[in-house]
């Protein structure tokens, strides 16, 4: 994937090593206005996306990541009597660069966003099923994912976190292992190795030895879950 030369400098003078919206959340922790995250989503759109996310709306949410919630979200909706979506990335402001393990609040903030950036471009061209295709029925689960985290978007991320790494300024982890325990929890699956074969060379050990190591918790975590439930059940049943 080449990152496209003029995009990169635009996108260097405002979220770059000195960028203007950087400077503002290390300096003053003010995290950039939703017109400005409109505008590096656009950048975003260039850079690695065909140019094709003009049309995503931003929203900041405060506390959405309370409880455990995601850092961020995308919501597409079909409009009416067309066929195309209308996109909306959501994140929460707040500051989890600690939990997320990165240098600082808005390479957290720009990690989620480009993670956001994945889901918003293959939720505006994906027909969730409405093509009633029986080949799209039988893959769709592996694809697209129930929870969104399915091959394509590890298609894809792998090789947007290896260019951003590559070529912008910053600690990019957009999120690989969140995607695999979203999907778990949703699907009881994890990313399989003929996928994992389409990623991005440099994380496919990763994805076979984190998906081994998030099914083996899962497993141990819904064992804990039963024998609670059971204990729980002979419990209310005494009463």
């Amino acid at each position: 994937m080449r990152a496209r030369q003029k995009e990169l400098a635009k996108w260097d003078e405002e979220a770059g090593a000195n960028g203007r919206l950087r400077r503002a959340c290390d300096e003053q922790a003010k995290v950039p206005s939703e017109d400005s995250m409109k505008y590096l989503i656009t950048l975003i759109g260039a850079i690695f996306f065909f140019c094709r996310l003009d049309h995503v709306k931003f929203s900041w949410q405060p506390g959405l990541r309370s409880r455990k919630g995601p850092y961020g979200k995308t919501i597409s909706r079909w409009i009416d009597g067309m066929w195309e979506k209308e996109v909306e990335i959501v994140m929460d402001p707040n500051d989890w660069h600690e939990e997320k393990r990165v240098r600082d609040h808005f390479s957290a903030l720009m990690g989620t966003l480009l993670h956001e950036c994945a889901h918003a471009f293959l939720d505006s061209f994906s027909c969730d099923g409405y093509c009633e295709a029986d080949a799209c029925r039988v893959s769709r689960t592996r694809v697209e994912g129930g929870s969104g985290h399915g091959s394509a978007w590890f298609r894809v991320v792998t090789y947007v976190e290896a260019c951003a790494n590559a070529n912008m300024y910053g600690q990019w982890k957009l999120g690989l292992e969140n995607g695999m325990w979203s999907e778990v929890w949703k699907e009881e699956r994890v990313i399989g190795e003929e996928d994992i074969r389409l990623c991005h060379p440099r994380y496919q050990q990763y994805l076979r030895y984190k998906g081994r190591e998030v099914i083996r918790e899962w497993r141990s975590e819904m064992r804990v879950s039963r024998r609670v439930s059971r204990r729980v059940g002979r419990r209310v049943s005494r009463r």
